[in-house]
């Protein structure tokens, strides 16, 4: 069975970060997004220290869709240069692994 990934990206609003997991669950690149926040972010931008209220998207997804969901989000996320990092996560339930491969099928 595929190895279940946690990807993560942040946005301005929590409207954004919620049209952004129900496309993603529409499109089948994911199986459980996750929105956080406000969250403060303090960041270098353009040669100077920004910061910002952003909302964290956590998005659970096999590793197959990897490919295809870093392309969907750099074509649908409003953010010019918008935060990407996913990681495998080694210990994954096998219950809820059959659940995101189910979801993602």
């Amino acid at each position: 069975m595929e190895t279940l990934m946690i990807g993560w990206t942040t946005v301005s609003s929590e409207a954004e970060a919620t049209q952004l997991a129900q496309a993603l669950l529409k499109e089948k690149l994911a199986a459980c997004i996750q929105v956080s926040g406000p969250i403060r972010s303090i960041y270098s931008w353009q040669g100077k220290t920004e910061e910002a209220k952003e909302y964290r998207v956590s998005i659970k997804f096999l590793e197959n869709k990897a490919l295809a969901l870093k392309s969907w989000l750099s074509k649908h996320h409003p953010y010019t240069t918008p935060q990407w990092i996913a990681v495998r996560a080694d210990d994954t339930d096998n219950k809820y692994l059959k659940w995101a491969h189910d979801c993602c099928d």
